[in-house]
């Protein structure tokens, strides 16, 4: 019965320390850097969701010297 009780215990404590741990979500917020460090992009929340825009390109024309444009989207 003992044991019992310590497992009920421990089971209480382990699950209420999650409650605990304040969420951190609104750490990404801000202007990153990419891996390759040529590009920053800006991350911002509105409402509940989180949203990126590329908000500086080192590069900003291919090589023909024509701006660079989705290829994937012609809008």
């Amino acid at each position: 019965m003992k044991r019992f009780i310590l497992i009920i215990i421990c089971t209480f404590i382990y699950s209420s320390s999650f409650t605990l741990i304040p969420s951190k979500s609104d750490d990404i917020i801000g202007t990153w850097l990419t891996k390759s460090t040529s590009n920053k992009v800006t991350i911002f929340k509105t409402g509940s969701l989180f949203y990126g825009k590329i908000s500086w390109l080192k590069n900003i024309n291919d090589e023909t010297g024509k701006p660079k444009v989705d290829e994937n989207n012609p809008d």
